[in-house]
């Protein structure tokens, strides 16, 4: 599948807090959740790509992740995608998560 690059480049900060990248809000505010312990999923704090808000916070006032991410999977079941399929997309994005805190250095490839 070809993604354009202008797309995979974009931090996550740019989308809408409430819109497209809720989910990983979500995930990480139900992180302790036994069927989520595997992902190993932290604060959303600890995370680059959800750390990085203009109000120095990854919680919003007024919005519960833990039971969004609830109304998230009710909706996933009703459009017909099973419990398995939903795990490994939660897999997916908390990879995503993860990777977003590596840190890349340059290394120079001098040869003798």
């Amino acid at each position: 599948m070809y993604v354009p690059a202008r797309l995979w480049q974009r931090p996550l900060t740019h989308c809408l807090r409430a819109g497209a990248c809720a989910v990983f809000y979500q995930l990480c505010a139900c992180a302790d959740a036994p069927e989520l312990s595997a992902l190993e999923l932290n604060d959303a704090e600890d995370f680059r790509y959800t750390n990085q808000g203009g109000n120095g916070s990854a919680v919003i006032d007024n919005v519960d992740d833990a039971a969004e991410l609830q109304t998230t999977r009710e909706s996933l079941s009703l459009l017909g995608v099973s419990d398995a399929d939903q795990m490994q997309v939660f897999t997916v994005l908390a990879g995503i998560l993860h990777m977003g805190n590596v840190e890349i250095a340059a290394k120079s490839r001098r040869y003798e």
